[in-house]
């Protein structure tokens, strides 16, 4: 009967609708999806970038720190070289000196004992 004929008519054609619409919503999810991962890819770069610019700026940090031990031992050694010139050479000083207040000592206590 046409009557049945029109309803099924009507019936597929809710039914293609239907799926229209499905497919118009899985595209709209699929494309929203791809979006959003996309800009966690970007994102992720981004962050990656400043990683690798952090890293750089702390290796740059180390070689200068490195620089800066180097040339301190150098400075600490040639530091060290000087006192112990300053030492060996001071030494006949310091001898002469010690050996001075020695006999000075000597003498006022024999000059207690000859006072006694």
């Amino acid at each position: 009967d046409g009557g049945d004929a029109a309803a099924a008519l009507a019936e597929r054609e809710a039914l293609i609708d239907e799926l229209r619409g499905r497919e118009e919503e899985a595209r709209r999810r699929e494309s929203e999806a791809k979006r959003r991962a996309l800009d966690k890819i970007g994102a992720l770069g981004e962050e990656s970038a400043v990683l690798r610019e952090e890293a750089a700026e702390l290796r740059r940090r180390l070689q200068e720190a490195e620089a800066v031990a180097a040339e301190r031992g150098e400075v600490v050694a040639a530091l060290e070289g000087r006192l112990e010139a300053s030492d060996a050479a001071s030494s006949p000083e310091v001898a002469a000196l010690e050996a001075e207040r020695a006999a000075a000592a000597e003498a006022a206590r024999q000059a207690d004992a000859a006072a006694a």
